[in-house]
C-alpha cells in the first residue's frame, strides 16, 4: 500500500493547523483557554499521521506544523523540487 502524501495535501493539512493554532493563541491571549477543548483533537492528530508515516514522519509533521510556516510559504513553495 502506498502511503505517500501529495506535496499540496500536506502543505493543505499543515496550513490548515497552523492557522488554527493560531486562532487558538487569539483566544488565549483574550484569556479563554481551550487547551482542555482542542489537546485531544492534537493528539489523535498526531497519532494518525504516526500510524501511518511512522515516528519520523510524525516528527517532521510536527517540525513543519510549529515553525514559522508562513514566512517559508511567501517565499518558496514546499513543491517547488518536484
Amino acid at each position: 500500500m502506498d502511503y505517500s502524501i501529495r506535496p499540496e495535501v500536506f502543505e493543505r493539512i499543515v496550513f490548515e493547523l497552523k492557522e488554527q493554532q493560531e486562532k487558538l493563541d487569539k483566544v488565549y491571549e483574550a484569556g479563554i483557554d481551550l487547551i482542555d477543548f482542542t489537546g485531544p483533537y492534537e493528539s489523535v492528530i498526531s497519532m494518525l499521521i504516526g500510524s501511518i508515516y511512522g515516528q519520523e514522519g510524525r516528527d517532521t509533521f510536527d517540525w513543519w506544523k510549529y515553525r514559522d510556516w508562513e514566512t517559508d510559504r511567501k517565499s518558496t513553495r514546499l513543491n517547488s523540487s518536484h
